[in-house]
């Protein structure tokens, strides 16, 4: 975008929705929980940190305090006016993990022909709320 070989199209992606999801395998659900567990509530608190608790709403004094662009260039490797040029994730600070969405998607790249599944995956099977309950019993909800 800075060359002037691209324009931004849209300011949020998807208003009042988390647009960043984390996955880990089976194997480490079922062999490394308290792992999880720990990690789950270390990025509630970096959520907590960036963006303020309503859903889907950034808040770029906050997301690009001097410390935080400090980290983010530092381990992305990029210029800040990257950073800033980008339209800010979101994250749901109480991690709820907004299973509608994620069958919404499924079921949008199935008629796209993107997945080519019979049947959508029911979301029991690719969602375990066991690490963010686990946080927001720690940490408490933000949200209602």
């Amino acid at each position: 975008m800075s060359q002037g070989s691209a324009v931004k199209l849209v300011a949020a992606i998807t208003p009042g929705r988390m647009t960043t999801g984390i996955s880990a395998s089976g194997r480490t659900l079922r062999e490394r929980p308290d792992l999880l567990r720990g990690w789950a509530v270390a990025y509630m608190r970096g959520i907590r940190d960036l963006q303020p608790p309503q859903l889907g709403v950034s808040d770029p004094d906050r997301l690009y305090r001097p410390d935080h662009l400090a980290i983010f260039t530092k381990y992305l490797n990029v210029p800040e006016q990257v950073l800033r040029d980008q339209v800010p994730y979101t994250w749901d600070p109480d991690l709820v993990i907004q299973g509608d969405s994620i069958m919404d998607i499924q079921l949008t790249h199935m008629r796209n022909g993107v997945l080519t599944l019979d049947q959508p995956v029911p979301l029991e099977r690719m969602v375990d709320n066991g690490p963010s309950d686990y946080a927001r019993a720690r940490l408490g909800r933000l949200r209602s």
